[in-house]
């Protein structure tokens, strides 16, 4: 089905580490590939409900002229763009249209992401391109204190994918800007708190609460590397007219003290787990 799933108990916590790839495909590539059925239930990507028959007039309107796939598929974006307005208060549903987004297509094009999204794939399908809504996040908020990005729930957001042949699913951003959101100007005292209190919560989360068993193997493996940087350091040839075990005293002392420290850090936080699980 796509998803990804880890057999285990329900108390346990499980880290999963992902690394991907995207690749920005420009317009002038995409101009040579066309719009394809995704291998695996492909239908389901250009199905329609049942709508009146301005939606497909007006796709057909707005994509009139283009002559590739990805033509069409930027055509509907900048038509959404140019002619839509940003607003979390959409208008009413007059009535007279059977779903919202024919009323909205059929408005002044007012609405929130949900809308813009929809109407594209909407549009998409009506012209023949395999299209998807996607919901999820963009954006966020650098946070300088702890070097992070901190996504918050105003940064959720949907937009709209069209799959290709060549290039696989390729996004799209139909919702025009929200004019509310402009440019951060300085940090004032009290965000300036706040971004503090979110790096010291992340700190916490990863240091104390999320010390798990990978990071207690990693612990201990640093502990026992710099041991034997220890040993090796202590076992090394002494120079002329020094005093046996003088050379590199200092270095090998704080590896040690870094070890047991590593080792105590590591029985006190798997003990604190142990504690604050219910």
């Amino acid at each position: 089905g796509g998803g990804l799933y880890a057999a285990g108990q329900a108390d346990e916590r499980i880290r999963y580490t992902v690394f991907t790839y995207v690749h920005h495909w420009r317009d002038e590539d995409l101009e040579r590939d066309v719009a394809a059925l995704p291998p695996r239930t492909g239908d389901r990507y250009v199905e329609l409900p049942a709508l009146g028959p301005q939606v497909a007039e007006l796709a057909r309107e707005i994509t009139a002229g283009e002559r590739s796939d990805a033509a069409r598929a930027r055509a509907i974006e900048r038509h959404l763009i140019a002619h839509g307005r940003y607003t979390n208060e959409p208008p009413p549903l007059d009535g007279a249209h059977t779903s919202p987004v024919e009323a909205f297509l059929a408005g002044d094009l007012a609405g929130h992401c949900e809308y813009f999204a929809s109407a594209m794939v909407v549009l998409a399908r009506s012209v023949g391109l395999p299209a998807r809504l996607v919901n999820g996040f963009a954006g966020g908020r650098e946070n300088r204190i702890g070097g992070f990005v901190e996504v918050r729930r105003p940064d959720a957001h949907s937009w709209v994918e069209v799959h290709y042949e060549r290039a696989g699913w390729v996004a799209y951003d139909p919702t025009p800007p929200d004019l509310r959101a402009g440019a951060l100007a300085t940090l004032s005292l009290s965000e300036r708190a706040a971004e503090l209190a979110s790096a010291l919560e992340l700190w916490w989360y990863q240091r104390v609460l999320g010390f798990d068993r990978s990071d207690q193997i990693a612990a201990l493996r640093r502990a026992w590397l710099a041991w034997q940087r220890t040993d090796s350091a202590d076992d090394a040839p002494q120079l002329r007219g020094e005093r046996p075990g003088s050379r590199l005293r200092t270095a090998p002392d704080d590896l040690r003290d870094g070890a047991v420290a590593a080792l105590c850090l590591a029985a006190v936080a798997t003990l604190w787990i142990r504690l604050c699980r219910p």
